[in-house]
């Protein structure tokens, strides 16, 4: 009766096999839990990090907006609070030989006179005739004097000198601050 046509017909059991079959899509199923649930765990910290470097980011842009607005008023300083720098230095050949050089604000630099042992009157007057005409253009704002007192390129003498100038200024000009 099994026989058709001369063949033997084969008959397949596959109920045990079924088992196998679905303890592999228990385990694939499983694993994919795992995996779903790795990556909503890797999704709140890839959110923590990336509040972190928003905030990070907040921060650094107001240092740089801070540092733009220090850097611009360093490049304008002179606008706000001028300044005049005052050198004075001697020949290596000839000490009695002495030079002024004076710097207002971002003009260039003024030689205002050489200084031999005769002639300092003159063109100390002229360094303070310079310096009260700056001063009175600007005696609404700071004004800062530098000199560069206490070095060596400057005698003692001129040193003294250029600083009872600055001090007479001060005392009509109260906007006088020496570095």
């Amino acid at each position: 009766m099994n026989r058709r046509n001369g063949r033997k017909e084969v008959i397949l059991d596959l109920t045990s096999l079924l088992d196998v079959i679905f303890i592999v899509l228990l385990i694939v199923m499983s694993r994919q839990q795992l995996l779903a649930d790795k990556t909503v765990l890797t999704e709140e910290e890839l959110n923590s990090k990336i509040s972190e470097q928003e905030a990070m980011t907040e921060s650094a842009n107001a240092a740089y907006e801070m540092y733009t607005e220090q850097l611009e008023t360093f490049e304008n300083i002179n606008n706000y609070a001028p300044n005049v720098v005052i050198y004075s230095d001697y020949m290596l050949y000839d000490p009695t030989e002495r030079i002024v050089r004076v710097k207002f604000g971002d003009a260039d630099i003024t030689e205002i006179g050489y200084l031999y042992s005769l002639n300092t009157d003159s063109t100390f007057e002229l360094l303070a005739d310079e310096l009260r005409e700056f001063v009175a253009l600007n005696e609404d704002k700071p004004i800062l004097v530098s000199l560069n007192a206490g070095e060596t390129g400057i005698l003692y003498r001129d040193e003294v000198a250029i600083l009872a100038i600055i001090n007479d200024l001060r005392a009509d000009f109260p906007n006088i601050y020496v570095k």
